[in-house]
């Protein structure tokens, strides 16, 4: 799982692959956009048509993920010998969360979000980058993916609607991990 992951990511001479790129490029499409911005039309399709193109690109880099499983735990008990989650399965863009209970064989941590392999012997930790929460917008229970960091807080947007979401918390274990570079004039 982990190798999939990473190769959406690098390739095997550590350099950006075009799926990362194509993301990035997402981005950088996203936030030339997102203010009130006011484009022409011709401006508006061009971007469109690139747009498309690039999320070809990030798509056909993650079709691994269609073998895994997206949950967040929710509860945690230890039941004849084994680790049971009840937790969340995600199951796609409208589709509700459904509720299970998943035999796990270590234990995980309550309200993080995980990626599986389908029988759920391997099981990835995707807390701070991936979480789930109620959206301060909609107040809707979403998924929200890490997007920058500022001098004082993390920021999210939620894959389904993009919607902004800002996090302290999550801001100092990205600290902790040693995935921010320098910010606000720090080392």
């Amino acid at each position: 799982m982990i190798p999939g992951v990473v190769s959406v990511h690098f390739d095997t001479s550590g350099k950006p692959t075009r799926a990362a790129n194509a993301a990035g490029a997402l981005v950088a499409l996203r936030n030339e956009v997102r203010h009130g911005s006011s484009i022409g039309v011709g401006t508006a399709r061009k971007l469109l048509a690139d747009a498309l193109s690039e999320l070809d690109r990030l798509l056909a880099g993650s079709l691994f993920l269609r073998d895994h499983v997206l949950f967040v735990a929710r509860a945690l008990n230890f039941e004849d010998g084994e680790f049971v989650c009840q937790a969340r399965v995600l199951r796609g863009a409208q589709a509700p969360m459904a509720r299970v209970a998943l035999r796990l064989p270590r234990p995980v941590t309550m309200g993080r979000t995980y990626l599986a392999t389908r029988d759920f012997t391997r099981v990835l930790d995707l807390h701070p980058f991936v979480i789930v929460d109620t959206c301060p917008i909609c107040e809707d229970e979403e998924v929200f993916l890490y997007e920058s960091a500022g001098a004082d807080r993390s920021h999210f947007v939620s894959f389904q609607k993009g919607h902004a979401l800002a996090s302290v918390g999550a801001l100092k274990l990205l600290e902790n991990y040693g995935v921010l570079g320098v910010r606000g004039g720090k080392a």
